[in-house]
């Protein structure tokens, strides 16, 4: 019996999917299912593991009782707030300097890729760590010692303790922002070269300056591009080397604290997930398709 040239084409595609249904099956919601599991009861591990069903009681001790999950978790969001506003604001400065013809484009394009292939979380923690090795102590003395000048200038002027200490960090972690500017830098590299160049042709006809063609027709096309880098940058951040809760859970699940683990991990994924959503539905509003 022939198939028609749709079966087989249905047929090809069910081929394909095969294999991602069955991994997702069970490499990811059998393990999640399980990790829930885990969370609401007791594992006590002897000869044999013994579950024993507690219900949200390691739910409710983290947000009733737990007064370090909450500091941590405010820390967090904020530092999340800060470390994304840097990485969407330097990415898209940089994009828009990289998407101009230069000599030494492709160089400069490589440099600020590079560290997305080669920057593990265990690399970046290297590199930062010998910021403090006896070879160039100095130099970290020297940046410090540029850190502390800047405060006491802004203490002078009498800015707050918090917006002090808020432009600091964002000094102090500029190159840790820009080794995470990499893919965001090449999409929305993508986004501004998919602009037809008639239309910037059209704009400076028009008498729009490169500020009003950026901010009135180039930002509106890119915005999709925008919505994507976000939610990319935010997910990032939250899932960060570095992040306090991350480590909290690894911490709880090498002391055989499954429950306690497990149920730290729902929890913060619940929050992302919201805040996540809140980010998609704020930017959605803003979303600009153009159509040829």
């Amino acid at each position: 019996m022939r198939l028609s040239q749709e079966k087989k084409r249905s047929l090809v595609g069910f081929t394909f999917a095969v294999p991602w249904v069955i991994g997702s099956i069970f490499f990811f919601i059998v393990p999640l299912a399980q990790s829930f599991w885990y969370s609401i009861t007791n594992i006590e591990i002897n000869e044999e593991i013994v579950f024993t069903f507690k219900g949200f009681e390691e739910y409710r001790r983290f947000f009733l009782e737990d007064s370090l999950f909450i500091r941590t978790l405010t820390e967090t969001v904020f530092g999340m707030l800060l470390s994304v506003s840097m990485v969407m604001f330097f990415s898209l400065f940089m994009a828009n300097i990289l998407v101009q013809k230069f000599h030494g484009q492709r160089v400069a394009r490589t440099i600020f890729f590079l560290p997305f292939i080669v920057a593990s979380g265990m690399v970046i923690a290297v590199i930062k760590g010998d910021v403090y090795s006896q070879d160039i102590v100095s130099t970290a003395q020297s940046s410090q010692l540029q850190i502390t000048v800047l405060r006491n200038i802004l203490l002078s002027i009498n800015l707050s303790n918090n917006v002090i200490t808020t432009i600091t960090t964002m000094l102090t972690s500029l190159f840790e922002i820009s080794w995470k500017c990499g893919l965001q830098i090449l999409i929305f590299i993508s986004g501004l070269q998919a602009i037809s160049p008639s239309i910037k042709e059209a704009a400076k006809m028009e008498g729009a300056t490169a500020w009003e063609y950026f901010w009135k027709v180039a930002f509106p096309m890119i915005t999709p591009v925008f919505q994507l880098n976000l939610i990319y940058s935010i997910i990032d951040s939250f899932t960060d080397y570095s992040n306090v809760i991350i480590k909290r859970v690894f911490l709880l699940s090498n002391n055989l604290d499954l429950s306690g683990s497990t149920a730290l991990a729902w929890i913060y994924f619940g929050i992302i997930f919201v805040i996540i959503g809140i980010a998609f539905l704020l930017v959605r509003r803003k979303i600009f398709y153009y159509n040829d």
